[in-house]
C-alpha cells in the first residue's frame, strides 16, 4: 500500500485519476512469469471512468492513464471497474482511509500539483471580485445612493436581478426623475408634482410618493408581513423583498414624473 499527497489546489477528480495511474504504474513494474496476466482496478469515481471513455477529453491526468493502459496492453489484460462508495467494500474503505491520511500528511512530498482550470478560474474570479469590492467600499465619491441597496459587491452578486431600464434607474438614482434632471442642469425645479413639496428623488418615489400608493400597497403589505415594517431599509428591500420590489418598479408609470 502507498500514500500520495496532492497539491492543495487539486480537484477530487484529479486525485481519483492519479490513484488509477499509480496503480497502473505499479503493474508496469511487476515481474510476473505467467503470460496470462490480468488485473482489475476498482474506483468509486464514476466521473473518472466517464472521462477516460470520452475521447474528446485530453486532460493531463486522463492522458497519463490512457498512455499507461497502452503500454500495458501487450502484457496485461486490464479492467477498470466501478464500485459503490461507503457500502463496506473492504478495499475501497481502506483506500479512503489512506487517502485521508495522505491529505493530512504534510510530511509527505507533493506527488502532483497541477491544478485544474476550474481552480484557476475560481482563484482569478475571487481575486477580481475582492479587488472590485475594495474599490466599491472605499470610493466615497460615487454611487452613494446605490450603496444603500448594495453596500458590497458581494451583496450585488448575490442578488438575482432581472435588470431593465426601470430597475436600473431606481437602483442608480439616474434617469427620469426630477432630482437627477435638476442635478445635470436639464430642469430648474426638482419638486415632485405629488403636492407634498419635496424633491422628487428615487427614495421619495419608492417610499412615500402618493402618486404610486396603489402600486406600493402590495410591497408594503409584504414587508410588514415579513416583519420589516415600512419604510424598510433599502438593503433589506432588495435582499429580502427583491421580487416584490421589482414588480413595484415595473408597475410605476414613468410618464407621471
Amino acid at each position: 500500500m502507498a500514500k500520495f499527497r496532492l497539491g492543495a489546489g487539486c480537484s477530487n477528480n484529479q486525485a481519483e485519476l492519479f490513484a488509477v495511474a499509480e496503480a497502473l504504474e505499479w503493474l508496469l513494474h511487476q515481474s510476473v512469469v505467467n503470460t496470462q496476466r490480468s488485473a482489475c482496478i476498482y474506483t468509486d469515481s464514476e466521473v473518472s471512468l466517464a472521462l477516460l471513455r470520452n475521447h474528446r477529453i485530453h486532460l493531463p491526468t486522463v492522458e497519463r492513464v490512457r498512455r499507461l493502459l497502452f503500454n500495458l496492453r501487450g502484457s496485461w489484460a486490464i479492467g477498470l471497474l466501478w464500485v459503490k462508495a461507503h457500502v463496506g467494500v473492504l478495499g475501497n474503505e481502506v483506500a479512503d482511509i489512506l487517502a485521508k491520511e495522505a491529505a493530512g500528511g504534510m510530511d509527505l512530498p507533493e506527488s502532483f500539483s497541477s491544478v485544474p482550470r476550474t481552480f484557476v478560474r475560481r482563484v482569478l474570479h475571487e481575486g477580481t471580485v475582492s479587488s472590485w469590492n475594495e474599490l466599491w467600499i472605499h470610493n466615497d465619491e460615487t454611487a452613494q445612493y446605490t450603496k444603500q441597496f448594495f453596500p458590497s459587491v458581494y451583496a450585488r452578486l448575490r442578488a438575482q436581478l432581472k435588470v431593465n431600464h426601470k430597475l436600473t434607474q431606481a437602483l442608480s438614482a439616474h434617469g427620469k426623475n426630477r432630482a437627477y434632471l435638476r442635478r445635470i442642469g436639464i430642469i430648474a425645479d426638482d419638486t415632485c408634482p405629488c403636492s407634498e413639496g419635496v424633491p422628487q428623488t428615487w427614495e421619495h418615489l419608492i417610499v412615500d410618493c402618493v402618486m404610486f400608493e396603489p402600486q406600493r400597497s402590495r410591497l408594503i403589505r409584504r414587508t410588514v408581513l415579513g416583519g420589516s415594517g415600512w419604510p424598510v431599509d433599502l438593503q433589506v428591500l432588495v435582499s429580502k423583498y427583491l421580487n416584490d420590489f421589482t414588480v413595484f418598479i415595473n408597475e410605476v408609470n414613468f410618464d407621471l414624473f
